[in-house]
């Protein structure tokens, strides 16, 4: 690819500098294209010669699995295996990758429960709770986004933990995963 470029240059430099012989051919269109042109060869020709640098830092071909942790992938598999197509999970953690993780969506809006702290929305993510009839939830873990700033999900959210306390009951701990299922 990288030596076609100085041909797209060159054409490029012809069609733009050079008045079309043809009346009927738009000049500015003439130029848009062969611009177009100019730049997906210098595009290309760029991710070619960095692709090592793109790879490494966007990895697109990847496996989701190798971004996860031991203990998030003994959890994906156990709620896999343990959950019906109906079933539905929300997670206290604010890691929305849960729900990409298990191909399921949040059932409420507040799928990053941080952003829930007020009354009105801790009783609008129970309303969803008991309307949902979830049947897991992911109550914590150790992982960052579950302790950004050192507040505990008990003091964030004291009426949806309330909540949970009444109508779940502990299922299991997956390493640092702690899983509550509907009573």
């Amino acid at each position: 690819m990288s030596s076609s470029v100085p041909v797209f240059l060159l054409a490029g430099k012809i069609i733009i500098s050079t008045r079309p012989a043809n009346y009927l051919l738009d000049l500015k269109k003439v130029r848009a294209v062969a611009l177009a042109m100019v730049l997906s060869a210098c595009v290309l020709t760029g991710y070619r010669s960095m692709n090592g640098l793109l790879g490494s830092k966007f990895p697109l071909s990847a496996q989701d699995q190798s971004f996860m942790r031991p203990q998030d992938k003994a959890t994906v598999g156990y709620l896999l295996s343990k959950m019906k197509p109906a079933d539905s999970f929300y997670t206290l953690t604010s890691e929305g990758t849960w729900y990409y993780w298990l191909d399921r969506p949040s059932p409420t809006r507040h799928a990053i429960a941080w952003f829930a702290m007020p009354v009105f929305y801790q009783r609008e993510i129970i309303t969803d709770l008991e309307n949902s009839k979830v049947r897991f939830i992911l109550v914590k873990n150790d992982n960052w986004p579950a302790a950004i700033d050192g507040i505990p999900i008990a003091d964030r959210l004291p009426i949806v933990m309330e909540y949970i306390k009444a109508h779940y009951l502990p299922d299991r701990s997956i390493g640092d995963n702690l899983l509550w299922e509907r009573r």
